[in-house]
């Protein structure tokens, strides 16, 4: 059996964690935009991690409340993007900076190969 500083010292995918998916429009009001950003900060500091499509909307308000409660707290995932590109694009492009943090705090995902773009 492992202890935890040995689970610690692992990347998240390899610990176990608990994770809660937040999705909603592309065209969201700013009270859901805030009411995302607010739900995901405290499922992020509760130890949850969210998981989401980095879409417009409530999907990047939803990641970036999750990793605005990081620095605070010792959650073993702040958030994971699941893609509908390959994981070589951003879209939309104006989440590249948002896509970048993700990749370094927590997880992106995808299921299509290198090179392909959104589909439909």
């Amino acid at each position: 059996m492992q202890g935890i500083a040995e689970v610690q010292k692992k990347p998240f995918w390899h610990a176990p964690f608990k994770a809660l998916a937040v999705v909603g429009s592309r065209n969201p009001t700013a009270q859901g935009i805030e009411n995302a950003q607010h739900l995901s900060h405290g499922l992020s500091q509760s130890g949850l991690c969210t998981v989401s499509g980095l879409a417009l909307g409530i999907d990047a308000a939803a990641h970036r409340g999750a990793l605005s409660a990081v620095q605070n707290t010792q959650a073993s995932c702040a958030t994971i993007a699941i893609v509908g590109t390959g994981l070589d694009r951003v879209y939309p492009s104006r989440h590249q900076k948002l896509a970048h943090i993700i990749s370094q705090q927590g997880l992106l995902m995808s299921g299509l190969h290198i090179g392909m773009g959104p589909l439909g």
